[in-house]
């Protein structure tokens, strides 16, 4: 039944629309729209002139809307753009300035401890251990040896795959096998 469903599924989605071919436009756009690039809109020479501003007296009423009122400054038409060489007009949104940025420093890395730089110049990885501590560790060379007592191994020796830790001290719960045999298991924090 999953296998039919499945099949069903996958054949709705190579379904095509009606007439062959990619779904058309959607009804919000139906026709192409046309993309021009910034310097393109910007006019040449054209100045665009504002008329004065006058500020409504104390008292008068606000204009309504509708009522024959017209703005004091048109706002601008597709392919208009407000001038910005010293025409006189000022653009409704001032250029954002060029300021230097402050300089970013760059992020030192935490000071070495000593037992961290002992553990390293040892061969070791200074590893996150718990919520608040560190310790070195150190790669033994006998990962995946086979081993059957702990002595067979620089580390440890794992009792359930029967090979050495790859890696010493092994932190955690883990069963291992002691010198004589013996499995059992060990916990370190």
């Amino acid at each position: 039944m999953r296998r039919l469903a499945l099949v069903l599924l996958l054949a709705a989605c190579q379904m095509q629309a009606p007439g062959g071919g990619p779904a058309g436009v959607s009804g919000i756009a139906d026709e192409a729209i046309e993309v021009t690039t910034l310097e393109a809109a910007l006019p040449t020479d054209a100045a665009v002139a504002s008329p004065a501003v006058t500020p409504p007296t104390a008292g008068a009423a606000p204009p309504t809307e509708g009522a024959g009122v017209t703005p004091a400054v048109a706002p601008p038409t597709a392919g208009t753009a407000l001038p910005t060489d010293g025409t006189g007009v000022t653009p409704a949104v001032a250029p954002p300035t060029e300021e230097a940025a402050p300089p970013v420093e760059e992020a030192l890395p935490p000071p070495i401890s000593p037992e961290q730089a002992k553990c390293e110049r040892g061969g070791g990885t200074w590893a996150k251990v718990g919520a608040l501590g560190r310790i070195c560790v150190k790669p033994t060379g006998q990962g995946g040896k086979s081993c059957r007592v702990k002595s067979d191994c620089k580390g440890e020796c794992l009792a359930q795959s029967g090979t050495c830790a790859p890696i010493a001290p092994l932190m955690g719960c883990n069963e291992v096998m002691d010198n004589q045999g013996r499995r059992m298991t060990q916990c370190l924090e």
